[in-house]
Order: structure tokens, then sequence, then C-alpha cells
């Protein structure tokens, strides 16, 4: 059995993808350096080279940036076992490209594919991501803090905080604001002086301090979805199909 180890970030697996695959060699598992302590002898450790993140990332952003889409995706997702489906559905992505007559679309009607087993196992990942990224569009909740910075804190199953601050750094322009991963200890922080955002450590603050007008529109809120619930028509199952209960615990009309 051969395990080779990465750091855990997604350029150090994609060098070493890259390396594997220039040299034509197996693998039966990749393993970040974190989770591969139960194997001694066994694993086999490479260095990041940027050449040759640089290399593979435009060779597959080249021949489709659906794959190289799906493939960040997949790494978000976070899921144990990711790395081996990564490394074999870029293998997949190559070997389409190298066939004669193969356009881009043709290559992306063939990413949808699942018969094939790299590319079926792979979209299961990333299409998890996508729909968790999708359903905290609408359910994450910005408060207004003391400093009127906005803030959003979420525990989200993915690592999804770098999929959704395109999106409001958009849709939130003229405000600061920060969105938080409790579960990760990390975030997207928006400066809008700088219009732009970074990702990077959060710590955990039970000291959050709501300005006065957001206490406010917290107390209007909880009200208007008390009052305009008509019994008769609830239906908590199709409830959950849209908004899971695990989501439940950061949303304001749910403190009531």
């Amino acid at each position: 059995m051969n395990i080779y180890v990465y750091d855990g970030s997604f350029d150090s697996l994609i060098s070493l993808c890259a390396e594997l695959i220039a040299s034509k060699t197996t693998t039966d598992n990749i393993l970040p350096e974190e989770k591969s302590h139960e194997f001694l002898f066994d694993k086999i450790s490479l260095s990041f080279n940027q050449n040759l993140y640089d290399r593979l990332s435009s060779r597959i952003i080249s021949i489709s940036k659906k794959a190289y889409a799906d493939i960040c995706a997949a790494f978000l997702s976070e899921t144990e076992g990711m790395e081996i489906k990564i490394f074999n559905y870029i293998h997949t992505v190559l070997r389409l490209s190298h066939e004669k007559d193969t356009s881009q679309q043709k290559i992306n009607d063939y990413l949808e594919n699942f018969a094939d087993s790299s590319i079926r196992e792979l979209n299961q990942l990333s299409k998890k991501v996508y729909i968790e990224r999708h359903r905290f569009l609408g359910l994450l909740r910005f408060s207004e803090l003391s400093d009127k910075t906005l803030y959003a804190q979420f525990e989200p199953d993915h690592n999804i905080s770098l999929m959704l601050a395109p999106h409001f750094k958009s849709r939130l322009p003229k405000d600061n604001w920060i969105i938080h991963d409790l579960s990760r200890g990390i975030g997207a922080v928006y400066d809008k002086e700088k219009n732009d955002y970074i990702i990077c450590g959060l710590e955990n603050s039970s000291k959050i301090i709501h300005s006065e007008e957001e206490k406010a529109f917290r107390e209007i809120w909880q009200r208007y979805w008390k009052e305009i619930a008509i019994p008769e028509r609830k239906n908590p199952k199709c409830q959950l199909n849209f908004m899971p209960k695990r989501y439940w615990k950061h949303l304001t009309e749910t403190e009531i």
C-alpha cells in the first residue's frame, strides 16, 4: 500500500496530483498530514511545487472551467476520501482532452456521464457543496453590530465561506461585513473601503454586541414571523426540505 501525504491545502493537493500524473504513479490513497499518523511506513510526502500546481491548474481550466470549478467544490466538501476522488477525476479530464476530435463541449457533455465512477463520485461531492451554498444565500442572517458592521454566523456542513463571499460582495458593497463559520473558526471579512474581502481565522466570541436598531428590528421580525403564520397551512416536512433543522440555530425567527 502506498499512501501520499499533503499539507491539507488545495494548492498542495493539486501539486501532488500533478507530480503523480507526470511520473505515471498510482496511489492507494491521498491523505492530509493531520490524518496520516496511523500510517508509519507506507506514507510518502511530496513537497509543494508551484510550477506543477500552475501547469496542472491552467491545463484543467483550459480543458473545462466546469471541471475545475467542480474540483474546487469537491475539495471544499471536506469529505473523507475526497482527495483520491479528485485525483481520479483529474485523470479522467486529462484523458478526455487527449482523445481525438474532442471539443470542450463534448468534454463538458461527458462530464455529465455518471456511468463513469470517477465523474459520478466527484459530482456527488460537488453537488452537496453547491446545494448548501444555494441554501445559505437565502438562510444566512446578517445582524448589525454596535460599530455598524454586518455580522452573520453559521455552521455549514462544508467549507463554503469562500463560495458565499463574492455574492455578498456584490449585494452589500457599501457595508463592512463578516461571514463567520463558527465550526471552522474562519470567516470572510469584507472592507468597503478596499471593496474586497479576505478569508481568515476568526475566534468565536459570546460578546457580540448588537446595535440598538438591530435589537428593535429583530424583535419586529420575530413578531412578524409569528403573526403571519397560518396554523392550518403548516407543513413541517416541506419546511425541513428547504430549511433543514440543523440550520435553525442561527436564524433570527427561530429564536422565539
